[in-house]
């Protein structure tokens, strides 16, 4: 309930400050951009044809996107997320007036990317409740991990950036911009002290801008 109240009034938070800047801008004559920046990721089921995969994986988009990008960018929580939060009590905590306040428009939807995530639930048939910490676990792929054993596989930014261009960004109408983005490696500088670090930091620079490309050449409008 806590952290349902804390994300809510941080939104709140969030419309009052661009509503204060564009009062202070048109004062000054001047049109500022103002942006929001949230992190993101790509949360897939591992299996695509096991329903409560499925249904898991939605509830954490839900709970970790979908929970702080739809009030300020459609004026309104997701019913979903309504209906999944109703025991934390969330909509008690909305006052009137709190909604319009986090959608005041704004130009940009900064994204923070760094990694993506296969999940599944623990045992079988078990119900999905506020806390799912205990009842799902990452399941490893594939994939080269960084430093961290966040896994680096460059198509989950691009199923990430596609995914918010065709459904929480699709009435918005507004660009990204992706404003963190990164991974963390150890550094082994050679007796010249030199870091060769093609094979690590600058390959997971250089597959995460292909990826970027393949989106913008899909229609996702992307800025720097």
């Amino acid at each position: 309930m806590d952290g349902c109240a804390a994300a809510h009034h941080l939104l709140v938070a969030h419309g009052l400050a661009v509503k204060e800047i564009r009062h202070l801008a048109a004062d000054m004559q001047r049109y500022l951009t103002l942006g929001m920046s949230l992190n993101f990721t790509s949360i897939q089921p591992t299996q695509a044809n096991n329903d409560n995969d499925i249904e898991l994986a939605h509830l954490l988009d839900m709970r970790l996107h979908r929970f702080f990008i739809e009030p300020f960018m459609c004026g309104n929580y997701p019913v979903d997320l309504l209906l999944h939060f109703g025991a934390c009590g969330i909509e008690r905590r909305i006052q009137d007036g709190a909604l319009a306040l986090i959608c005041m428009p704004i130009d940009t939807l900064g994204v923070n990317y760094y990694r993506g995530y296969n999940v599944k639930v623990k045992g079988k048939n078990q119900p999905l409740y506020c806390d799912m910490s205990k009842q799902h676990e990452v399941v490893k792929r594939d994939c080269e991990p960084s430093t961290m054993v966040w896994e680096v596989c460059p198509n989950d930014c691009e199923d990430m950036l596609a995914h918010l261009h065709n459904n929480s960004l699709k009435k918005a109408e507004i660009p990204i911009v992706i404003t963190k983005n990164g991974a963390a490696f150890d550094d082994y500088p050679d007796t010249n002290d030199f870091v060769d670090d093609r094979t690590t930091r600058l390959a997971y620079i250089r597959d995460h801008l292909v990826v970027v490309s393949n989106a913008l050449a899909k229609g996702v409008d992307i800025r720097r």
